[in-house]
């Protein structure tokens, strides 16, 4: 029992150290400069429709369960996915707000971000290419 424990606590570990942070990205076109915790949280729950530079912003998300997509939304929100999925279903039937824009994958979000300088999007901090800039990052665990 101790000896399958100790095994499950290692591959844990592994699996962590190979974990990267989560970067918010933008165009390298965007105006945007760096947001806070606050600012990005609020985006991606509908409160910040505006920036204070009048900017509308345009959140992007990814599509399923990637790891990126499940730390983002425990980390900043404190919910589950299956929560963050309830919250915007209530926001999308009452009308007040909408979700963010559901992308693919991380490459799908980098293009849907360099094209579009309104876009921000959030990925693995080892998908990061050319034509995006970091705004703010939450750290791996």
């Amino acid at each position: 029992m101790l000896r399958t424990g100790l095994m499950l606590w290692m591959l844990l570990a592994l699996c962590l150290q190979g974990r990267a942070d989560v970067a918010v990205i933008v165009s390298n076109h965007s105006s945007l400069g760096n947001l806070t915790r606050e600012q990005v949280l609020d985006i991606y729950t509908g409160r910040l429709l505006t920036l204070p530079s009048n900017e509308i912003p345009l959140p992007m998300d990814l599509r399923g369960t990637p790891l990126a997509r499940q730390y983002f939304y425990q980390d900043l929100t404190g919910k589950s996915l299956p929560q963050i999925n309830s919250y915007w279903a209530r926001l999308l039937f009452s009308g007040q707000a909408t979700p963010p824009r559901l992308l693919p994958d991380a490459h799908a979000m980098i293009k849907a971000v360099r094209e579009n300088s309104a876009a921000l999007g959030f990925i693995d901090e080892h998908d990061i290419s050319s034509g995006v800039k970091v705004l703010f990052t939450l750290p791996a665990p």
